[in-house]
């Protein structure tokens, strides 16, 4: 597949860990378009948000665990587990294969090679007949997040779902981000994928992340037909996470999730 586009919804809430009380929130109207290999531009139609802010992570779908904005410092500190020159860095063992039909998805734990360098753990579902990503759920170990001043916990998770019966998507990315006083969780659900749009070259010359003047300008009606296109989403989501789009394992840390 040499493209896409797709439509996301993506909120963000920080929680007090004294209180566990949510203190703001905020939330995000996302456009998004893609282009083989690794080009991602999102654009951002609508923003709304709360309260006051202590902690923030960048908006939207990320494409690797290890990179992104905290406040307003970016940084990637870390390797992919999927980059072509993974096996230099980690270390990938396969717990375990379930299997749904003919879908057979490897569960593969993943650890550093060099336990005193930056990296990921955590495990990634692999489909066995093409090596597709189905998912991941990864956090920084420690020599990483001594390099993110006062973040003392940073995980990510991402459920794919098939498209045309061959191309494993995004549906879902989860954030949780811990200081000592704040989580930040941030959901970012994708949906309306349009599979090898004919994308103008420009679209691509833009930043990974684009604001549009008018997203903070948005009236209630865009804001409800916006939420009722999620709602319906959400809805075909957990449909095929509790039918046979996804593999048991998968649907089981769905239901925890929700």
């Amino acid at each position: 597949m040499r493209a896409y586009a797709f439509d996301a919804y993506s909120s963000q809430q920080v929680i007090s860990r004294r209180t566990d009380a949510p203190v703001a929130g905020i939330e995000y109207i996302i456009k998004g378009y893609y282009r083989a290999p690794d080009s991602l531009v999102q654009r951002i139609a609508g923003i709304r948000n709360w309260g006051r802010w202590r902690l923030s992570v960048s908006p939207g779908l990320a494409q690797t665990p290890a990179r992104g904005t905290v406040g307003d410092q970016p940084f990637d500190i870390a390797r992919h587990p999927l980059a072509s020159n993974a096996l230099e860095h980690y270390h990938f063992e396969r717990i375990s294969t379930v299997q749904v039909g003919d879908l057979h998805v490897s569960r593969i734990g993943v650890s550093p090679r060099h336990g005193h360098m930056p990296g990921l753990l955590g495990d990634i579902w692999v489909a066995r007949d093409d090596f597709s990503l189905v998912g991941y759920d990864l956090r920084l170990n420690f020599p990483a997040l001594r390099q993110l001043r006062g973040i003392e916990h940073w995980q990510v998770y991402q459920q794919n779902t098939r498209y045309l019966n061959r191309h494993w998507l995004p549906a879902r990315q989860i954030w949780t981000i811990e200081t000592r006083d704040w989580t930040a969780r941030a959901t970012t659900r994708c949906h309306r994928y349009d599979l090898n749009p004919d994308l103008p070259a420009a679209i691509f010359d833009a930043p990974e992340i684009v604001i549009l003047p008018e997203a903070t300008r948005r009236d209630s009606a865009f804001w409800a037909i916006h939420t009722a296109a999620r709602d319906t989403a959400q809805i075909l989501m957990q449909s095929d996470l509790l039918h046979d789009n996804l593999p048991a394992a998968w649907r089981e840390k769905a239901r925890k999730r929700r």
